[in-house]
């Protein structure tokens, strides 16, 4: 196996071959630069993207007071962005109702009446849901397998 001295480094590279060289290293420089702005901007997005949603750090939860119908009972709610949608149960047998409201203010936004429901089934008034049948199971009481797929004949 052949070494390489000193002397074959140090001799210098033909016109065409520098030139060559040259433009290599000025290739890599300009992707290597190319390709770090594209981090960086991939990077200034996503953190662009996450400080935009998120809430100034001065506000505090405000206590809102929302007045709802007389004798009606809070089933669920939901919330997206500044509203939140409540499902309401009347208990004088009046139709159950939808208040969408805006959480900043308390304020009722939109009032829906949900006609022609029968009974919410979430409301106590409401009977006991049938129970479910039993499994089917073997002889030995073990549930019976839906689809064998290693079972050989």
């Amino acid at each position: 196996m052949t070494e390489i001295g000193d002397d074959a480094a140090e001799k210098p590279l033909d016109p065409a071959t520098e030139r060559l060289r040259r433009k290599m290293v000025r290739l890599l420089a300009l992707s290597v630069s190319t390709l770090f702005i594209g981090v960086m901007a991939v990077l200034g997005a996503i953190v662009y993207k996450l400080n935009r949603d998120a809430p100034p750090s001065g506000t505090e939860a405000a206590d809102l007071a929302i007045a709802l119908p007389a004798g009606s009972i809070l089933l669920d709610m939901a919330t997206s962005g500044d509203t939140a949608l409540l499902r309401l149960a009347p208990n004088d047998g009046a139709p159950a109702s939808l208040l969408r409201i805006d959480l900043a203010t308390g304020a009722v936004i939109a009032r829906y009446r949900l006609d022609g429901l029968a009974q919410s089934p979430a409301s106590p008034e409401s009977p006991a849901p049938a129970p479910r049948p039993a499994p089917a199971t073997t002889g030995s009481g073990a549930p019976t397998p839906m689809l064998d797929l290693y079972k050989t004949p």
